[in-house]
Parts: structure tokens; sequence; C-alpha cells
């Protein structure tokens, strides 16, 4: 006992509200439940340390049967840590154990011990507008490979979360057309080009063009008043895609779970390639379209673009050297590093 607290006691990691939750928790905690801990700790698992306080506060204590054996709370430590589902899911697969009968029980354990054969994929390193869709989708709409092409977290600028938010309008538009979302979308459009060319003239938008949500008008309606809303919060970066998230959640159609989340995944990945671009100050010949390949680790960022008119492009960080260059698709993947080259091509050939 003695070592796992002060184990985290040392986990600076874990946010200071949670590890003190963690420390009284861990004081009253059986020797099982203490060895899970260590486990989490020593994983650097801030989500594992989270649950387990759930579970020692929300769970355990509504087991009084001990239904809940190692093996069930060592598989929901590893769904928290990799993010697979909302901890209120997770929270129910594990109270049906502890109120299974004995006939259900079996039942009971084995839909907690097989998700991961329904999910299949960790979404640990998800984005988040992305991470928010896959925890309110069923879990059969879920991909069977990572997201993102099993590549860093993305990270998106100011400009292009809005530009996520005009692309998911636009689709949801397409499947669930209507005037007033398509004139939400117009305006928010008309924003973000004000704003990319220095906010000359007039702003063409007011906060009085952003309505009330309204479920009775649709999905696509409120995605498009989404866009709007991030449009227009440019200049609070803390706020910025909050209500993309929300839209992510309510706009995902109803048997259309699976498309909507890829939809999510190519749109994030593309604006992730444009921020870094646009970070680094370099240009392409022509617009970045799509998001063929991308892949990198603590020292290596790498995006293989396709453009507009055609030519591939290459951004490429190896150290600290970073490097563009465009021309044709086996042109630019033979400049790729040879410890890479063999990851890229499968997918480049199933995307090109």
């Amino acid at each position: 006992m003695h070592e796992v607290i002060e184990a985290l006691k040392a986990a600076t990691w874990v946010p200071a509200g949670s590890r003190g939750r963690a420390l009284a928790r861990a004081t009253l905690a059986g020797e099982p439940e203490r060895r899970l801990l260590g486990e989490v700790i020593e994983a650097r698992s801030v989500a594992g340390v989270e649950c387990w306080v759930d579970l020692m506060v929300l769970v355990l204590p509504k087991d009084p049967r001990r239904q809940l054996d190692e093996r069930s709370l060592r598989k929901a430590l590893s769904l928290a840590a990799a993010k697979t589902l909302k901890p209120a899911k997770l929270r129910a697969l594990l109270l049906a154990i502890a109120d299974a009968s004995p006939a259900t029980l079996p039942d009971a354990r084995a839909a907690l011990l097989e998700v991961d054969a329904l999910v299949g994929v960790s979404l640990a390193k998800a984005h988040g507008i992305y991470l928010a869709a896959a925890r309110s989708a069923p879990v059969t709409a879920l991909p069977k490979t990572p997201p993102h092409l099993d590549g860093p977290t993305p990270e998106l600028s100011v400009l292009e979360t809005v530009e996520v938010a005009v692309s998911l309008a636009r689709s949801s538009l397409d499947r669930e057309p209507g005037h007033a979302g398509e004139a939400l979308l117009a305006l928010a459009r008309a924003e973000l080009a004000w704003v990319r060319q220095g906010r000359q003239g007039p702003e063409p938008t007011t906060w009085e063009d952003e309505p009330k949500t309204s479920k009775a008008k649709g999905r696509a309606w409120g995605v498009a008043r989404a866009a709007l809303i991030e449009s227009r919060n440019t200049d609070h970066v803390s706020g910025r895609g909050t209500s993309l998230k929300s839209a992510a959640v309510s706009g995902m159609p109803e048997g259309g779970e699976a498309e909507w989340l890829t939809r999510i995944d190519e749109a994030v990945m593309l604006g992730d390639a444009r921020t870094w671009w646009e970070r680094r100050n370099l240009r392409t010949s022509s617009p970045i379209a799509k998001l063929v390949w991308r892949g990198g680790d603590a020292s290596t960022r790498l995006w293989l673009v396709q453009l507009e008119q055609g030519p591939y492009a290459l951004l490429a960080k190896l150290g600290a050297r970073w490097a563009s260059n465009e021309g044709g698709l086996e042109e630019v993947c033979a400049t790729l590093p040879d410890g890479w080259f063999a990851r890229a091509m499968p997918h480049v050939e199933a995307r090109r």
C-alpha cells in the first residue's frame, strides 16, 4: 500500500484534483484495488486513475456480492485509458454486472469483456471533435482501424476549426437540404472569408445572426448553426470547437453514423495538414484538397497531400528540420524516410 501511495503522490502528471481524490480512496482500498491503481499509475493513464476513483466511489459500493471480479475491473480500466467509451456507458456495463442475477451474470460479464470485439480500436489519440462523435455513436458504427490513419493527434488552427465546421455543415446539408441551413452556411463562409482577408471592410455578420438552438429545424441546420458560431468565435481561442463538438454529436444521422465519423475524420486530418503548412509559413502551388497519408512519432512528422491542381506535396519534419516538396505521387513518395515508406504505402495505394 505504501508504494502505491507514494507513486500516486509523485504522479504530478495527474491533475491535482484527481490525484487528491485518488489518494483519499487509496488509503481505504483493499489489496486488489490498490494493485489495479498501481497498474494505471505505471501506465501513466490520467483517464485510468479517474476511472479507478469512479470504481471506488460509484461502482464497488453497489456490488456487495463482489460480482465484479478482477478481470472485469482491469478491463474497465483498460477501456477508460483508451477512451473507448464515455464514463457513463462504461459505468452502466459495470453496474449491470453488479446487479446481475446468477443466471445473467455470465452474459453481463461478457458484454464488458467483449467490447473490444465490437469497437476494435483505441480512441485514445482521437482529436476532440472526432472523439465527441465517436463516444456517442453505436459501437457497431466505430471503424475497425484507428482514427487519423493511426498518426499523431491532429491539431487545428482557429481558422481550420471553422473550415472543419463548414465542411461538416456542407455534408449535412447535402444529406438534409434546407434553405435555412444554407443561409447560415453562407453567412459562416462570408465571415470566414472576411477574417482570412484581414477583416477589411464591415463585418458580414452580427451576433443577431446567431439563432438559438432548435431541434425542430433538423440536424443539418444545427451543424450549419455551429459553423456560423465557430466563424464568429475566431477571436476567442479558448472557446473554439465547443459548438462544433456539440454539433458533431447532435448532427450524427441515424443509420449513417459510420459515414459521419469518416467525414469528421477526413475533415480533421485535412485541417491538420493545412494547419501545419501554415504554421511553417510554407505554401503549396495550389490549395490542399485531400490528405493522403500522415504519420509521425516523437521526432518525426509527415503529411502527404494531394493538391487541387493535381500534384502531390509532402511536408516533413525530421528532427529539427522541416521540408516541403511537390511533384508526382511516385516522386514525392520516393522522398519519404526509409523507416516510414513501408508504413505509408498501403495507405497511399488505398487512398490515392
